[in-house]
């Protein structure tokens, strides 16, 4: 799987839950390759500054999919 096609994927899931179209259900999606917040924030149609800051903890919140 291409990294744009694991892009669009979670970009229409994300879509598909603000449009309410999963119908009040939970569903989870996992996958392996991990999403920036950055790529999240566009997702949603907003922008966010960038900043050199170290992370505290570099896997916060990232799930785990197993």
């Amino acid at each position: 799987m291409s990294t744009l096609h694991h892009r669009d994927d979670i970009a229409t899931a994300i879509e598909l839950t603000l449009t309410d179209a999963f119908d009040g259900r939970i569903v989870n999606i996992c996958d392996d390759a991990a999403t920036t917040i950055y790529e999240l924030v566009r997702f949603v149609g907003e922008d966010m500054d960038k900043s050199s800051e170290p992370m505290r903890d570099l896997w916060y919140p990232h799930a785990d999919g197993s």
